[in-house]
């Protein structure tokens, strides 16, 4: 019915003039070496190299309709920190924080329409908290409020953010959704809203088919030692990896949602992004985008003190 011819290396193949004295709609790379032979030429159909684009071409061209999956209902979770209250923080380094916050506000603003709902999520920011009792790796932390970090280390910084993060799901992570992404304070993409939000949708479906639990959109950037790139699996623009990577902005697919309530009530608390890698290593599927999808403004963090 259709010729589906996706080489990228020709020279003058007779495969696509067999076909179109047949007269079969012919998809085609539209490579140089032809030329522009095949411009103006009735059956041609050049490929764009975009699964998604082609596929939905293919449809037409077979006169299918393409199914219309009713969109998952994904709600956004944004950490903030109250811009009202810097507690004994520096003015310059307080101002710098909440700066990048505002600019993180601005990406979320304009994509939140995308979503099925969009909470901000405000908190004070933790400098009075640091409990030893329930922590993960109770020798590393440093109850010194002076804004000095020495690696490795869990500040006060660190504790709020866990806070923060596992906070915004267990107030957040209702039954009537699908899937719920977690976005720090300072997370922004150079995507435009409906380039995003179809990065996300499309990472959604990968999930769903492949029984996958969680994605990164931050790109690979491992949490403890070892070669675990060797694992990887790859699906296009994205990986399925063997550990959680960095929490700058993660989905959780609702499949996952009870056993991340239990993990919040029975394990200790750690940065959160180790939290998720020790917790998540080997133990379900997890993915992330090959490349960055979401970045971090640039400024004063109240996690390690440093402008990052």
């Amino acid at each position: 019915d259709i010729h589906l011819f996706t080489s990228k290396l020709e020279l003058n193949p007779l495969s696509i003039k067999e076909s179109l004295e047949y007269h079969k709609p012919t998809m085609i790379f539209n490579l140089k070496t032809y030329l522009g032979k095949y411009n103006d030429t009735t059956d041609i159909h050049f490929l764009t190299g975009d699964a998604m684009t082609d596929a939905k071409k293919i449809l037409s061209l077979l006169g299918i309709e393409e199914i219309q999956k009713p969109k998952p209902k994904i709600r956004v979770v944004h950490l903030l920190l109250d811009p009202n209250d810097s507690q004994d923080l520096p003015k310059d380094r307080w101002n710098s924080t909440i700066q990048k916050q505002n600019e993180s506000i601005e990406f979320w603003e304009k994509v939140k329409g995308y979503f099925y709902d969009y909470v901000p999520r405000y908190t004070v920011v933790n400098r009075s908290v640091l409990p030893y009792e329930n922590c993960k790796d109770p020798d590393i932390i440093n109850p010194s409020k002076e804004l000095i970090n020495q690696t490795p280390v869990l500040s006060y910084g660190h504790y709020g953010a866990y806070l923060a993060h596992t906070q915004g799901i267990s107030e957040n992570f209702s039954e009537d959704v699908d899937a719920l992404i977690i976005a720090e304070g300072d997370s922004y993409s150079d995507y435009s809203p409906e380039e995003f939000y179809n990065l996300v949708l499309e990472s959604y479906y990968l999930l769903e088919k492949l029984d996958g639990k969680m994605v990164s959109y931050a790109g690979p950037c491992y949490m403890s030692g070892g070669e675990w790139w060797t694992m990887n699996k790859d699906y296009g623009k994205w990986l399925e990896v063997p550990h959680f990577l960095l929490g700058t902005t993660y989905m959780v697919m609702k499949s996952e949602r009870e056993n991340l309530f239990n993990l919040i009530e029975t394990t200790g608390w750690h940065s959160p992004d180790f939290w998720l890698a020790w917790n998540y290593h080997n133990r379900s599927k997890l993915f992330t985008s090959k490349d960055p999808i979401v970045k971090q403004k640039i400024g004063f963090s109240v996690l390690d003190y440093n402008d990052k």
